[in-house]
């Protein structure tokens, strides 16, 4: 997840995560509201993950 804030080379299928990024820090200027909002997201992410993996 490193490239997604300091750039380089991004593994494939992070495009659709890196939008989602974008979008939220072009529309909420408040950095703490920003961090809570984009945490939230990973969070999420991971339960599922964890979630799929789990049921192998």
């Amino acid at each position: 997840m490193r490239c997604l804030d300091a750039g380089g080379i991004r593994p494939a299928g992070t495009s659709g995560i890196v939008r989602v990024l974008v979008d939220l820090q072009e529309t909420i200027p408040d950095d703490d509201r920003l961090f809570e909002l984009a945490s939230g997201v990973f969070n999420e992410l991971y339960a599922a993950f964890r979630k799929r993996s789990q049921k192998q």
